[in-house]
């Protein structure tokens, strides 16, 4: 049996608010990978696996997206 690892994506533009995310989610003990894009399109990049996001085994499609909805666009 494969074991499943939930990834998570989050999505925001500043980097204060990506530090306190990630740290709030060590601090609860999520210990599966975070990766953090700057903004929409980088997001879509990661989403379709296009650019350096096409390596699937570093980069897997995510299981959980935090977004922050008030970017610029």
């Amino acid at each position: 049996m494969r074991k499943i690892h939930p990834t998570i994506l989050v999505v925001d533009d500043d980097v204060n608010d990506q530090y306190l995310i990630q740290s709030a989610f060590k601090k609860i003990g999520v210990t599966d990978p975070i990766h953090v894009v700057g903004d929409g399109s980088e997001a879509i990049q990661y989403m379709m696996g296009e650019g350096k996001y096409s390596n699937r085994e570093q980069y897997a499609y995510p299981t959980f997206i935090l977004t922050d909805l008030k970017m610029p666009p």
